[in-house]
């Protein structure tokens, strides 16, 4: 068993084997099986099975140097589940192998044969495209493997992050080819390993069609032949068709930190992985490429936030995606962000913190460029400081308000800019 990894490698990564029984050599009964391993970082998920079952297991590679292999050792037990002998040529070694690979494109030139595969292989020798050919040797065949990228234009789909390229000196040929990925590359977009297809993008920025294949997920690549046409950007994708996700949401631009900010509530009990938090750009969430930006914890509040900063001005859309501990896809509606350094609008905000003591901030935010007038009255409405009193070009602005000098008690502030004037009381608690 084979875990390969790149791009950004620390996390849990879960695997599974088929348990088989070849030859059948448990009459009168059914193989049964334990696993049990004394690798801190490896759990295993299914610590008990029948013949024909999943043994499924995380591995944390937390911690874990790119450039390295290491490995892990699962032992498998069998046992007749009629008389409870066990297995006398047991018990078994599983061995895990943590393959990480160069975050580099690769591009390599072989000739390729007919009915035997020839590897094309990365600068540590991982295999990255295994190529036979169905109808004649090809002299000249070019594999061109860009890792850790996203391919442009999926919609519905949950996508590995790496794309292929070919090319070659023959005419017409059909092939078949092995496209290996690493598990870094489909973690978190992609749910389920075994529904990924082989997608080819004929014409750059495209529409993608389809071309079928079978998937290993256990070594990690998907198989698939191809008859007509080699040109443009291949990539492995699985259909997806989530269920909705019921969720309170706020979603916000903060212009003095340039955060978006977004905060949710839900009752759905999330697994282990939580909440990713993926990102477009742009008014139409059906046509722009989501990326995956974050990830939060579950807790078991229910209660969650998300912040980053964006810099770029525009519309932004959000989506949260989860797994249900069932095992159910969720997906919560797109929802859009303006980020826009620039206010729309004349606004003064509630002061912070509030009941304060002896100092609180206030913010205010104008759209063009005006006379600007903030101050600070007590109950009588007697002025007791003036905080802002100049011209402001558009923008937003913190004032500090320090009360060192005055008494407990209710007070007001006031903003006029042009002919804009907003009102608001705060508490000074000494």
């Amino acid at each position: 068993m084979v875990v390969k990894l790149g791009c950004a490698p620390g996390g849990n990564y879960t695997k599974s084997v088929q348990i088989t029984n070849i030859g059948g050599h448990f009459a009168n009964g059914l193989m049964m099986w334990t696993a049990t391993t004394l690798n801190m970082d490896v759990t295993i998920l299914t610590p008990s099975g029948v013949e024909g079952g999943n043994l499924n297991f995380t591995v944390n590679t937390t911690g874990m140097q790119p450039g390295n292999t290491y490995y892990r050792t699962i032992t498998i037990n069998a046992y007749n589940s009629a008389t409870n002998i066990t297995a006398s040529n047991g018990p078994f070694q599983l061995q895990i192998a943590i393959e990480f690979e160069p975050a580099l494109p690769v591009t390599q030139t072989k000739p390729v044969g007919v009915g035997t595969y020839t590897s094309f292989t990365n600068s540590l020798g991982g295999v990255v495209a295994d190529v036979m050919s169905n109808s004649g040797a090809i002299s000249t065949f070019t594999v061109n493997m860009t890792p850790c990228t996203m391919p442009t234009g999926f919609t519905r789909l949950r996508y590995v992050r790496r794309l292929f390229q070919f090319s070659h000196n023959a005419t017409n040929p059909s092939v078949t080819i092995k496209f290996y990925y690493t598990a870094g590359e489909a973690y978190p977009m992609v749910t389920n390993p075994a529904s990924l297809r082989v997608w080819q993008q004929p014409i750059a920025n495209g529409a993608w069609v389809l071309r079928g294949g079978t998937s290993n997920p256990n070594l990690n690549h998907v198989q698939a032949t191809i008859t007509t046409g080699l040109s443009g950007t291949f990539a492995l994708a699985q259909p997806w068709f989530p269920k909705p996700m019921t969720l309170a949401l706020t979603s916000m631009y903060d212009r003095v930190s340039r955060n978006v900010v977004l905060q949710w509530n839900t009752d759905i009990a999330v697994d282990a992985d939580g909440f990713t938090v993926e990102r477009m750009k742009g008014d139409d969430p059906e046509t722009g490429m989501w990326e995956v930006v974050g990830s939060v914890s579950p807790n078991t509040s229910g209660r969650y936030g998300y912040a980053e900063r964006v810099t770029e001005e525009g519309t932004y859309q959000y989506r949260l995606i989860a797994i249900d501990r069932d095992g159910t896809d969720r997906e919560s509606r797109p929802f859009a962000v303006n980020v826009s350094n620039s206010p729309l609008d004349f606004a003064i905000e509630q002061n912070y913190p509030n009941p304060f003591n002896p100092s609180t901030s206030i913010r205010f935010s104008i759209p063009q460029t005006v006379q600007v007038s903030v101050k600070v009255f007590d109950m009588m409405w007697r002025e007791v400081a003036t905080l802002v009193n100049e011209v402001k070009t558009a923008g937003s602005y913190d004032v500090t308000f320090d009360a060192s000098n005055l008494p407990s008690g209710a007070y007001f502030y006031r903003m006029e800019a042009g002919s804009f004037s907003a009102t608001k009381k705060m508490s000074l608690m000494k």
